[in-house]
């Protein structure tokens, strides 16, 4: 919980207008990259077949 309020003050002072130049651009991109890597845990792997088996 301590982590997840340290990256959320550290998110809000990046958004600000008191944080660098790039700071929203860093903050949207985590954001996508932690939706894409949620969205990616959501979605079943491919099973791999062998070159010898048929598909059915």
């Amino acid at each position: 919980m301590r982590k997840f309020l340290f990256f959320l003050a550290l998110a809000i002072f990046l958004y600000s207008p008191y944080g660098p130049s790039w700071g929203r651009f860093a903050v949207n991109l985590s954001l996508v990259i932690v939706m894409f890597s949620i969205l990616g845990k959501a979605v079943p792997r491919r099973r791999s077949y062998d070159e010898e088996e048929e598909y059915r």
